[in-house]
């Protein structure tokens, strides 16, 4: 399960693609910073949206910013938080639940 956060930032993302806001509903990250149009968040919730593939990685390899958009996957766990991609679900299972 996602926290209120993560699900908070993925709503924001689908918000903002509804409005046309596009350059607003990019996730970009630098260092330790990351931004969402005019809101910033943390790395850490950048890497739990990242652990259950919510995010797709749209930024260029190599020019330190790394760019985020939302994918079917995080639009299903904004609808959703306890939402697992069916691949994470079985994987999960067959390791015996073990991380």
């Amino acid at each position: 399960m996602i926290s209120f956060g993560a699900q908070k930032i993925l709503r924001k993302m689908i918000e903002c693609e509804d409005a046309e806001e596009f350059e607003d509903a990019e996730l970009v990250c630098e260092g330790n910073a990351c931004w969402l149009g005019c809101w910033r968040t943390t790395t850490t919730i950048r890497n739990e949206l990242l652990s259950i593939c919510a995010l797709r990685d749209v930024g260029e390899q190599g020019k330190g910013v790394e760019r985020y958009t939302i994918n079917a996957h995080g639009r299903k766990a904004a609808a959703d938080r306890s939402y697992i991609p069916p691949e994470l679900y079985f994987a999960h299972s067959a390791s015996g639940g073990q991380k």
